[in-house]
Order: structure tokens, then sequence, then C-alpha cells
């Protein structure tokens, strides 16, 4: 599957996980991820979580992002 794909698949996470591609497409190879950081389309914001490139950073944005990487967090 291409990152378009992936893309359109994931437009309302804010936040994603290379195991949350593998539930849309099992055949993904991680190593996909790191390609596409090299290629500025998506970021690392921590260890296994990822948000696209093209994501407006506001501060909602980072609520969300913040509770998705610590889920028993609350703000």
């Amino acid at each position: 599957m291409q990152y378009l794909n992936i893309k359109d698949n994931l437009k309302g996470f804010a936040v994603f996980t290379a195991n949350d591609i593998s539930k849309i497409d099992p055949a993904f190879h991680v190593q996909r991820l790191s390609e596409w950081q090299k290629k500025g389309y998506i970021k690392k914001v921590a260890k296994g979580h990822y948000i696209f490139s093209d994501l407006e950073i506001n501060e909602m944005a980072l609520f969300v992002v913040a509770n998705a990487i610590y889920q028993s967090s609350y703000i």
C-alpha cells in the first residue's frame, strides 16, 4: 500500500503507530516509516508514534498528541 492510501485511511488519527498501519495493510514493512521520515511525509513525536507533516500544530492538536502517547493522561 502506498503512502497516500495509508494517509487517507488514517485521516482521523492525530497520532498513529506501525500497529495502526498493520491493521490496514498486514504486509506493511516498518522500514517504510523511516523512508517517509526522510522524505518529510511524517514526523516522529515519540518512540513508535508518528504524525503527518501537514498536521496543523495548535494547542488542541498538542493535547490530542499528548493523550495518545500517554493514555493515562487527562486534560
